[in-house]
């Protein structure tokens, strides 16, 4: 007896069903990277929008003696051109520190991404390298703007000029040494601790915290260098790895 298989073929409309279904998996999955770089980002620059906060208070006290009452205060004694805001429309507002620490100082806290991370924070510009050396950048950007020239690169004013505490700065984050000056940046590595970092000529530098050496941010050509501050000195500060 002859058996016969029959093969059911797939219809045209079946095929665009399963294709829409397949389509809309892969856009839900971008949909929720790109939505998740965007929190991430939007939470980086609250992060930053705080720091400035925090740090206009401080100039503000240093000057005055006291703290600011509120937040309209500090732009109307020109220590911040204008409020920061939020990116995910969060509400900011000074969250009390602990009132049994040394120079209490409330800080900024946001609604959306709370208080925690200024409080908790490494330092008072953030806990990365990116979040540092970026709150240095804009510091030294409105420091020029506001004065027509960059800050003084001798003993604490390079830290005072630009509204930072010299102490906070004396140690190390993460194994990097952090010290702004003029126009530059400098980072070096902590004892112990050992920096590499890919050159725009293709060759990994080494720095260690027994070199005379060091790793340069110059503002005038926005670039990273190693050693020297001059044209094939550039690094691509992305691959910095602190070991």
């Amino acid at each position: 007896m002859k058996r016969i298989f029959t093969h059911k073929a797939f219809t045209f409309i079946e095929i665009m069903i399963v294709t829409v279904i397949l389509a809309l998996l892969a856009s839900g999955i971008v949909f929720m990277n790109i939505l998740r770089a965007r929190q991430t980002a939007d939470a980086s620059l609250c992060l930053r929008n705080r720091s400035q906060i925090d740090q206009a208070e401080a100039r503000y006290f240093t000057d005055k003696g006291n703290h600011s009452e509120n937040l309209q205060n500090l732009v109307d004694a020109g220590y911040l051109a204008s409020l920061p805001k939020c990116p995910a429309a969060g509400v900011y507002a000074w969250v009390p520190a602990d009132e049994g620490t040394v120079d209490y100082q409330a800080r900024i806290g946001c609604s959306v991404h709370s208080g925690g991370d200024t409080a908790n924070a490494l330092t008072s510009l953030g806990s990365t390298f990116k979040e540092i050396t970026s709150g240095m950048i804009d510091l030294i950007k409105q420091f020029y703007e506001k004065n027509g020239r960059y800050p003084r690169t001798w003993g604490d004013y390079v830290f005072t000029d630009i509204g930072l505490d010299p102490a906070e700065w004396q140690k190390a984050y993460d194994g990097i040494i952090y010290t702004p000056g003029g126009n530059r940046i400098k980072i070096e590595p902590a004892e112990g601790y050992e920096m590499t970092v890919t050159g725009i000529d293709g060759e990994q530098k080494v720095l260690t915290s027994d070199l005379n050496w060091n790793i340069w941010y110059d503002m005038k050509t926005e670039a990273w260098y190693y050693k020297k501050i001059e044209s094939g000195s550039e690094v691509n500060i992305d691959t910095l790895v602190v070991k």
